[in-house]
């Protein structure tokens, strides 16, 4: 009984210095999850940049692409169509018959 107070203030001390240590890693663990928080807002945030950025090039490719596709589409058609006129020879009004007995 004569080394409890001694024994007391050792585990007292002890006590104090896992508390400190604790209390430290935590806040190193909290400090890592704010960088590694502010790391993902930022490269979501540049992510976005880069591909609103990017959109008004892709939409002009595709504009071409369709411009090209449109014309290409109006050649073929013309083709076809002098074709069939050729083909069917020039066309002829249709022939009435008259009900009138002239």
């Amino acid at each position: 009984m004569r080394d409890a107070d001694r024994v007391t203030v050792l585990f007292q001390n002890s006590v104090d210095t896992t508390n400190r240590a604790v209390t430290g890693a935590g806040r190193g663990v909290d400090h890592f999850g704010s960088r590694v928080r502010d790391l993902t807002v930022t490269l979501a945030a540049a992510r976005y940049a880069i591909e609103t950025s990017r959109l008004p090039a892709v939409m002009g490719g595709r504009a071409s692409q369709a411009s090209a596709e449109v014309e290409r589409t109006s050649f073929l058609l013309r083709g076809l169509s002098k074709e069939l006129t050729d083909v069917a020879g020039p066309r002829k009004p249709p022939r009435t018959f008259s009900t009138s007995s002239t």
